[in-house]
């Protein structure tokens, strides 16, 4: 499936609280971004679809999508790109996935955040992350649904984390959060969490 059709992400709300992400701003570090308009919440618990296309029939049979965003501009890298989620009081998560032998990296697989490390700092560290098992459509990935379990990586040096590979330390730090990102491009993202400042 072309990215065109295919590409996706999703957020969790793992907080106590129904959260509205009306204004939230969903971008990259090299200016591609768009702002959710309209009533859209994510209950305790709850995920929301957001893809750049809404048709089942021709983006890989992912469920009902909650989002559909433009394309045009905002894409998810196939090699190495970020998710960026940011409000009106500054940068609420973000993760950096790369090109590089630690990330996992397989056509029409998500890349997936182990469901234990759903916080801002865990979700750095790139043995949190794998390719998801699970099925869906012409896929993989848990659209909608808990992420699969990752096995269990042993620590690396150099590339243990996704911050100190590619300088993270020089971006303002996030706030620990309350959703989990999926992305599906090439490969697909589960990130982090949103909870309000």
């Amino acid at each position: 499936l072309a990215d065109t059709d295919a590409e996706w992400f999703e957020l969790y709300n793992h907080s106590n609280n129904a959260l509205s992400l009306t204004g939230l701003v969903i971008q990259d570090a090299g200016g591609q971004q768009f702002t959710v308009t309209g009533n859209l919440s994510v209950p305790p618990g709850g995920y929301l679809l957001f893809a750049v296309n809404g048709d089942s029939n021709a983006n890989g049979g992912l469920p009902t999508v909650d989002y559909v965003y433009d394309g045009s501009v905002f894409q998810l890298g196939n090699d190495a790109d970020e998710i960026i989620l940011a409000n009106s009081a500054g940068i609420i998560d973000q993760v950096y996935y790369l090109d590089a032998p630690d990330w996992p990296d397989y056509k029409g697989y998500s890349i997936t955040l182990d469901p234990s490390h759903l916080d801002a700092t865990q979700n750095d560290d790139v043995t949190s992350w794998c390719l998801a098992t699970s099925s869906f459509g012409t896929d993989y990935g848990t659209p909608k649904a808990p992420n699969d379990v990752c096995p269990p990586q042993p620590r690396r040096s150099g590339l243990s984390t996704v911050s100190r590979h590619v300088g993270r330390q020089h971006r303002p730090q996030p706030r620990e959060t309350g959703c989990h990102t999926s992305v599906r491009t090439k490969t697909s993202i589960r990130t982090p969490s949103i909870v309000p400042p």
